[in-house]
Formats: structure tokens, sequence, C-alpha cells
């Protein structure tokens, strides 16, 4: 009895000892997942914060690069609009200038007696529209191209502008002067419908015609040209 009784007690023991090594793997593992937890949350703490001081060091100047690079990209566009513009006003009073001369002809060769009182006339109209094309004719591309130190533009970019406006303010003269063979010949005493056996007036004419076209066109190609370097990345 003595000996079942002290099994016994071993038994118990053995089996309580084997209980509390559990317990206490149990609590091992649950300290270290504690422990782990612990350190998880302190470092995502940590990152929150860098994250928030990264976010409010960087992100008002992100936004304020980003409205930069808008505000540049709208000026360069506005400034290329601003070019093909101007170059449609000049063409405009450019053609009425040459309209005026065809109309003055017309007039006197319906009406050669009153040749007086229409070249008088034609003077008049003719020295007006040529003082508004010469107010805006000869300046407002060499201020574009003073603007356009403001666009951030590159080297190649500048050094690309500055000889196309250099080739467009050339353009601009040819035309102007395409005009005044004709219109000198028209003011002067030599144009006389009823004594112009030699057709001195269609040569003329056509010679500024031809002239007219192949200037119009040229700039149209370097207005295209301007735009597409101004306007680049639209």
């Amino acid at each position: 009895m003595k000996t079942e009784s002290t099994t016994n007690m071993n038994t118990s023991s053995e089996t309580h000892k084997n209980r509390s090594r559990k317990l206490a793997g149990w609590w091992g593992y649950l300290k270290y997942f504690a422990r782990k937890v612990n350190q998880w949350s302190q470092h995502n703490f940590v990152l929150l914060i860098i994250g928030s001081l990264i976010t409010a060091y960087l992100g008002p100047r992100i936004i304020a690069w980003s409205d930069e690079t808008k505000a540049l990209r709208e000026a360069r566009v506005k400034l290329a609009y601003e070019f093909s513009d101007r170059n449609t006003e000049f063409n405009s009073k450019n053609n009425a200038l040459a309209t005026l001369m065809w109309q003055f002809q017309r007039q006197v060769q319906l009406d050669p007696g009153a040749l007086k009182e229409h070249r008088l006339q034609f003077q008049k109209e003719y020295l007006t529209r040529r003082l508004a094309l010469d107010e805006m004719a000869w300046w407002w591309y060499g201020n574009l191209e003073t603007r356009s130190n403001s666009l951030k533009l590159t080297g190649e970019e500048s050094q690309q502008l500055h000889a196309d406006l250099q080739l467009y303010a050339k353009s601009v003269e040819e035309t102007v002067n395409a005009l005044m063979e004709l219109s000198d010949y028209l003011r002067s005493d030599k144009f006389d419908v009823t004594k112009d056996s030699e057709g001195t007036y269609d040569k003329l004419w056509t010679k500024m015609s031809n002239e007219k076209a192949r200037q119009h066109y040229f700039r149209k190609d370097l207005v295209i040209r301007i735009y597409a370097l101004l306007a680049k990345g639209e």
C-alpha cells in the first residue's frame, strides 16, 4: 500500500511539473509576442512620425513646384498664342494695303477723269493704314524674345527662338518692301491708266503678290515652329 501510495504521489508530482512547464512555455510565448508587438508598435510610431515630418516638409514644396511648373507652362503657351495672333494681325494690315491699291487702280479705270481726286484720297488712306502697320510691325517680336527670358528656355531653345525671330523680322521687312514699289508708282505722276500701255501696274502687282505670298507661307512655317517650341509638352 505504501509503495502504491508513493507511486501515485510521484505520478501526481510529475504531472504537475509537466503542466508547470507547459504553462511556463505558453507564458514565454506570450511575453515574446507582447515584446514583439511593443517593438512593432514603437517602430511604426517612429515611421509615422518620420512620414509626417517628411510630408510636412516636402508637401508644400511639391505643391509649390507643381504650381510653378503649371504657371510656367501656361505662360509659354500664352506667349505662343500671342505670337500667332500678332502674325495674323500683321497679315491683315498688310493685305488691307494691297486691297487699297487694287481698289484705287479700279476707281481710276472706271473714272479716269477724276484721277487727281482719287489719288489724293488714296494717298490719305494709304498713309493712315501704313502708319497703323508700322506701329505694330517692327517691335513686338523683339519684345517677345525679351519676355521669353523668364520662361526658363534651355540654351538650345533660346538660340532657336532667336534665330527664328531674326528670320521673321527679315520676312516682315521683305513683305513691306514688296508693297512699296507698287505704292510709290501709284502715288506718283507716272501712274495714268490712259497711258499705261506697257502694263506697268499689272507687272508690279504680280511681282508684289508673288513676293507677299512667298513671305506669307514662310512666316506661317516660322509661326508653327515657334509655337511648337514655346508650347512644348502641351
